[in-house]
Formats: structure tokens, C-alpha cells, sequence
């Protein structure tokens, strides 16, 4: 039962990574359409 806890353990701190990288890739894409966006005003 231990293992088994240990193991479960691993799949949801690899979970959390997960859900954290993708939070931080999609403010990068948030970032980069601000950025895209940018130009227009200045036009």
C-alpha cells in the first residue's frame, strides 16, 4: 500500500507540473499577442 501511495504521489506532482507549464506557456502566448498587437496601435 506504502508503494502504491509513493507512486500516486508521483503522478499528481507530475500533474501539477503539467497544469503549471501550461499555465505559463498560454501568459507567454498572452504576452506575445500583446506584443503582436503593439505595432497596430503605433501605426
Amino acid at each position: 500500500i506504502y508503494k502504491k501511495k509513493i507512486k500516486l504521489f508521483k503522478f499528481e506532482m507530475i500533474d501539477l507540473f503539467n497544469l503549471n507549464f501550461s499555465g505559463e506557456q498560454a501568459r507567454l502566448q498572452r504576452i506575445a499577442q500583446l506584443i503582436n498587437k503593439l505595432p497596430d496601435i503605433n501605426l
